[in-house]
């Protein structure tokens, strides 16, 4: 994981029907998944993930070899699945990496080599409130990649992917970042049934220390770096760093009760509530 920054696109291999309209493309230096400028979910919906995606690396996550691609709308002419054109303007880009989405079984998650990274998937999902992979609303267990790169014969190596529906509380598919969510932490994201075996309070522990250990610079730096032409207000973006800051300390506070207290039952897992609480 880490900067993976294409010159230009080259050509449009394959349009995705998705929120975003992700587009697979060949690029100067290889393949990638981009999203661009004129997406039916929005630009803002590009900052998510541009954000989330660093911070789930800073927490430890592996994460996609991500970066920034410029397009021309006048020489790229990249259509997407909707049937419009990708706009003018920086696309985030993902280096495309062997494996597959998980199909949302036991049976591949016995194959992962990584399972003390399903412990922090949770964490970091309940931190950035990532309501498009598991949430009372959504249930998508293909946002986890299962990559064959960088893993033994036979293994897999979990992977955190797709970060657009991050920080607000907005519903549907478009995402307007100037509606920012709570900083009170009150559901668990992120946590699939079949990821409840796995989890591990050492794992749970230290990545809350992880969180609580951030620093305004990290997180203001990785916001200020947000492309101009995504549109995100100087005040939005202010917000954005507080809200994370806040919920990231809030969040190490209450993970561990709330994913292995004992007396909590699936319901309240499922709604981040605890048994007083119904």
């Amino acid at each position: 994981m880490g900067q993976w920054n294409p010159n230009y696109i080259e050509r449009a291999i394959d349009e995705r029907q998705s929120s975003t309209n992700v587009v697979i493309v060949e690029t100067d230096i290889g393949q990638g998944y981009a999203k661009f400028i004129g997406n039916p979910a929005g630009e803002h919906c590009l900052a998510s993930e541009y954000v989330c995606t660093q911070l789930a690396e800073w927490l430890g996550l592996p994460t996609l070899d991500y970066g920034l691609v410029g397009v021309d709308e006048n020489l790229d002419s990249i259509r997407l699945y909707n049937g419009s054109m990708a706009r003018s303007g920086p696309a985030f880009i993902t280096r495309l990496e062997s494996g597959d989405v998980w199909d949302g079984t036991k049976k591949q998650l016995s194959r992962v080599s990584n399972p003390d990274d399903i412990s922090r998937l949770v964490v970091f999902d309940t931190w950035v409130m990532n309501r498009d992979r598991k949430s009372r609303l959504m249930h998508l267990p293909n946002n986890v990649l299962l990559s064959t790169e960088q893993s033994e014969d036979g293994k897999v190596r979990i992977v955190a992917i797709d970060h657009t529906h991050c920080l607000t509380d907005t519903t549907g598919n478009s995402i307007d970042l100037n509606q920012l969510g709570s900083p009170d932490v009150k559901e668990v994201f992120g946590l699939f049934t079949e990821f409840r075996p796995f989890l591990d309070r050492t794992v749970i522990r230290s990545t809350a220390e992880r969180l609580s250990s951030l620093d305004r610079s990290i997180v203001a730096s990785i916001v200020k770096s947000i492309p101009v032409e995504w549109g995100v207000p100087r005040g939005t973006r202010q917000r954005i760093v507080n809200l994370l800051l806040k919920r990231a300390a809030r969040t190490a506070d209450a993970i561990e009760n709330l994913l292995l207290d004992p007396v909590q039952t699936q319901k309240s897992l499922d709604l981040g509530l605890q048994e007083g609480d119904k």
